[in-house]
């Protein structure tokens, strides 16, 4: 018998979806692209797509040519919480900055 690895199949290639999906918020990838780029079975791809969906990380996209081939993307949803991230990493810095500034002083305050 295997020994447990901790993690869930499904976690795991909802994350490996996520990541393919990088740099693709514009154009999006189709279902198949999607199977191709994280070795997930097609047979489970729309199970986890509709999840995806449904959690609000990801949406249908249609290509401005007018390409009839469903495509996913990042939804606006995933990419505040990305850029919330990044506001509060700002934040922190800034405040490292000023302690350290103040600890170069000797106010250590």
């Amino acid at each position: 018998m295997a020994k447990p690895t901790g993690k869930s199949p499904s976690a795991a290639r909802t994350a490996r979806i996520l990541k393919a999906l990088s740099g693709r918020t514009n154009t999006g990838m189709s279902a198949g692209e999607i199977a191709d780029a994280t070795r997930i079975p097609k047979t489970r791809m729309s199970e986890l797509l509709d999840a995806l969906i449904e959690e609000n990380l990801i949406i249908e996209v249609f290509t401005s040519d007018g390409e009839s081939t469903l495509r996913y993307a990042h939804s606006t949803a995933l990419l505040q919480m990305a850029y919330d991230c990044m506001k509060e990493d700002a934040l922190i810095r800034q405040r490292l900055e000023r302690k350290q500034k103040l600890l170069m002083k000797g106010t250590g305050k």
